[in-house]
């Protein structure tokens, strides 16, 4: 099964093999044979790509290698804005917890 030889997929070549795959690369012959190689490697570790392109390792080895622009959705700004209001919730109950526990 994939979870036990995903473990043998080093993120920083799968993410250098993405690069040279990346439309920035102007060799087009180097392109394809970088994408061919990645394919090759995920075929050897019966991996798919879909898989491996999400897992935290390989997404942090991408970023670091490919440098990627992403603008945030509407979606991620309102998550954000949740996650800080939440934020906020809980300090102020730390603040009241702190406040009881010194008047015990």
């Amino acid at each position: 099964m994939p979870s036990a030889q995903q473990n043998d997929l080093d993120p920083e070549d799968f993410a250098k093999l993405m690069a040279r795959f990346d439309t920035g690369n102007p060799s087009e012959a180097e392109a394809m044979n970088a994408g061919r190689l990645m394919r090759r490697g995920l075929v050897s570790r019966n991996l798919r790509l879909v898989d491996v392109i999400g897992r935290p390792d390989v997404v942090q080895a991408l970023d670091a290698q490919l440098q990627p622009v992403r603008h945030a959705s509407a979606e991620l700004i309102e998550a954000q804005n949740i996650a800080e209001d939440l934020r906020q919730e809980v300090m102020e109950r730390v603040r009241q917890v702190t406040q009881l526990a010194l008047a015990l």
